[in-house]
């Protein structure tokens, strides 16, 4: 018989995993909008630099703005 076969039990467990996600979701929150942020001032700083690159294609514009 398995520890998961109480019922008792699983509802324990399931208490324990959403008190490990209450506890963790603000860092992965936190996380993610930075992680979005960076990303968004990346583009930004990349469009910006195309759109001041010389060159006479797309491809070139964005070599010389990495």
């Amino acid at each position: 018989m398995s520890a998961m076969d109480n019922p008792g039990a699983v509802i324990n467990r399931l208490a324990a995993i959403e008190e490990d996600i209450a506890i963790r979701q603000n860092d992965f929150e936190t996380a993610a909008g930075d992680l979005v942020r960076a990303k968004r001032d990346f583009d930004l700083r990349i469009a910006r630099a195309i759109l001041v690159a010389k060159g006479s294609s797309k491809e070139i514009r964005e070599a010389n703005a990495l």
